[in-house]
C-alpha cells in the first residue's frame, strides 16, 4: 500500500475544476484553501472483487500524476498493511 498526502492549491488560470478526475474533483471542491487530503492506495496492477468490495490497484506514479496539477503533493510513501 502507499499513502498520498496533498495540500489544496489554487487552480491554474488556464484550468477548470471540471477537468479534474472524479475523486480529485470532489476533494478539491470540499477542501478549504491549503486544506490537506490523504488517501491510501492499493499498490499493484489490475483490479479484483475482494470480500464483496471492488479493489483497484495502482503504481505510485498514477495517483501522484493525477493529483499534482491541482494539489501540492507533500508525501507519497509506501507502507506495510498490518
Amino acid at each position: 500500500m502507499f499513502l498520498l498526502c496533498c495540500i489544496k492549491r489554487c487552480l491554474p488560470s488556464n484550468s477548470n475544476v471540471l477537468e479534474i478526475g472524479t475523486g480529485p474533483r470532489t476533494d478539491w471542491k470540499i477542501l478549504q484553501p491549503n486544506g490537506i487530503i490523504c488517501h491510501s492506495f492499493w499498490r499493484g496492477e489490475g483490479s479484483e472483487i475482494f470480500k464483496g468490495l471492488f479493489d483497484n490497484y495502482h503504481d505510485e506514479e498514477n495517483p501522484v500524476n493525477f493529483y499534482k496539477e491541482f494539489f501540492e503533493v507533500v508525501l507519497a510513501q509506501r507502507y506495510q498493511e498490518f
